[in-house]
C-alpha cells in the first residue's frame, strides 16, 4: 500500500492541551462516532498541509478521492487517513462531511454521495475539494473522467483524463472547521438545493476505514499534535496492520480523556453557575431599569400635565393680554373724542356765562 507521510513537528504544550484537554462531558464509545452527529466542545485543529506531497496513485477507475479529515473517537480528535474510494454507484459525487459551529460547540455533519457535490462548510480539503465544489473529475457517459491538475493517476490504466488548471487554492492556515475562528463560508443556493435532495450514506468500506484509524493512537491530535505521520493510503484501511506506524490505544489513553471530560465538564457546571449569576444580576438590572423607567414615564406625564397647565395660562394671559389692549385702544379713541369737543365746550361755557351776565337785573 502506498503511504503519504508527514514529518512529526514539534508545538507547543498549551496547543497540544488546548486541541486535547477542551474537550466536554460525552460518552466515551468503544469504536470513533464518524458517522453521526453529536457535539464537541473544543474544535479540530487545522488540517494537515501535505499538497506538497504526491498524492496516492490512483490504479483503479471508476474510484473517486475521499479527502482526510478530523474524526472524534474515545481518545479525542484522530485524523482519517484521504483515500480513493469506490462510489454505492456511477454518476454520484462524494460531499465530505464537516465541523460547524453550533451555540458554543462543533457539531459533525456526515458526508453523503449524490448526483452533485454538496455544501461542506468552505473547508479546503485539497486535492480538487477546494471549498467548492469538485475539481478532480466528473462523470461522463456511466465513466469518470480525472483531472490530472489535481488527481494522481495512473495513466497506462486509467485513460480517461483531461487537465484543467483553473484551481483556486488557499494560502495560510487550512481549518478544519466552520464557525469564528475558522472558515466563514454559507451555502449558495445550488448547495441548498443539494442539501435537500436524496442522499446515499458512506459505504460499509468507509465506515470500516475510520474506525480502523480510531484504534490507531499515533492518530489522535494528543501524541501527534495536530501532525499525523501516516496522512493518506492509497486504499481504504481493512486492518490495523495496513498502517506502517501503529500503536493500539491503552486503557490509561481513554482514561485520560474522561478525566479531561470531568475537568472541562466542571468547568462547564462553573460557567454556566457564572451564566447564572450574570443572568439573575442582568435580571435584577432590568427590573430596576424598569421601575425607574416608569418613574421617569410618570415624571414626564407630571412634566407634561405642567406644560400643559402653563401653556393654558399663557392663552387666558394673552386673551387678558388683548382685551386690554382692546380697551385701551377704546380708552384712547374716547380721550380723543373728548379732546376734539374740549375747545367747543369751552368756547360754550363762556359764551353762557356772557349771556348771563348780560341778563342779570342790576343790584340795587
Amino acid at each position: 500500500m502506498n503511504t503519504l507521510r508527514h514529518p512529526i513537528s514539534l508545538i507547543t504544550k498549551a496547543a497540544a492541551l488546548a486541541a486535547a484537554m477542551l474537550l466536554p462531558a460525552i460518552p466515551i464509545a468503544s469504536q470513533a462516532q464518524v458517522f453521526l452527529s453529536f457535539n464537541v466542545g473544543a474544535p479540530p485543529p487545522p488540517l494537515p498541509v501535505y499538497d506538497s506531497y504526491t498524492q496516492p496513485m490512483l490504479t483503479a477507475p471508476g474510484q473517486i478521492w475521499q479527502p482526510g479529515y478530523w474524526a472524534w473517537g474515545s481518545a479525542g480528535y484522530y485524523w482519517v487517513p484521504g483515500t480513493w474510494v469506490t462510489p454505492p454507484s456511477a454518476n454520484t459525487y462524494w460531499t465530505p462531511g464537516y465541523w460547524g459551529y453550533n451555540n458554543g460547540s462543533y457539531s459533525w455533519n456526515n458526508g453523503y454521495w449524490a448526483p452533485q457535490v454538496g455544501y461542506y462548510g468552505g473547508i479546503d480539503y485539497g486535492f480538487g475539494y477546494n471549498g467548492a465544489g469538485y475539481t478532480g473529475g466528473y462523470w461522463n457517459n456511466g465513466a469518470f473522467a480525472y483531472n490530472t491538475a489535481v488527481s494522481n493517476v495512473n495513466r497506462r490504466i486509467v485513460r480517461n483524463v483531461y487537465v484543467r488548471r483553473a484551481i483556486v487554492r488557499r494560502a495560510g492556515t487550512r481549518y478544519a472547521f466552520n464557525g469564528p475562528g475558522g472558515v466563514r463560508v454559507r451555502p449558495t443556493e445550488r448547495e441548498l438545493v443539494v442539501m435537500h435532495e436524496r442522499h446515499i450514506a458512506a459505504t460499509r468500506v468507509q465506515i470500516e476505514h475510520a474506525r480502523f484509524a480510531s484504534e490507531n493512537r499515533n492518530l489522535y491530535v494528543r501524541y501527534n499534535h495536530g501532525h499525523p505521520s501516516v496522512v493518506a493510503v492509497s486504499r481504504p484501511i481493512r486492518s490495523v496492520r495496513a498502517f506502517p506506524h501503529y500503536a493500539a490505544l491503552r486503557a490509561q489513553d481513554r482514561a485520560a480523556t474522561a478525566r479531561a471530560h470531568t475537568v472541562t465538564a466542571r468547568a462547564h457546571t462553573a460557567t454556566a453557575r457564572a451564566h447564572a449569576a450574570t443572568a439573575r444580576a442582568h435580571a435584577a438590572t432590568a427590573h430596576a431599569n424598569a421601575e425607574a423607567s416608569r418613574d421617569h414615564a410618570q415624571a414626564a406625564q407630571a412634566r407634561m400635565r405642567t406644560e400643559q397647565a402653563h401653556a393654558r395660562a399663557a392663552r387666558a394671559h394673552a386673551a387678558t393680554a388683548r382685551a386690554n389692549a382692546r380697551a385701551a385702544q377704546a380708552h384712547a379713541q374716547t380721550a380723543r373724542a373728548r379732546a376734539r369737543t374740549a375747545p367747543a365746550h369751552s368756547q360754550a361755557t363762556h359764551a353762557n356765562n356772557r349771556n348771563q351776565s348780560q341778563h342779570k337785573p342790576p343790584q340795587r
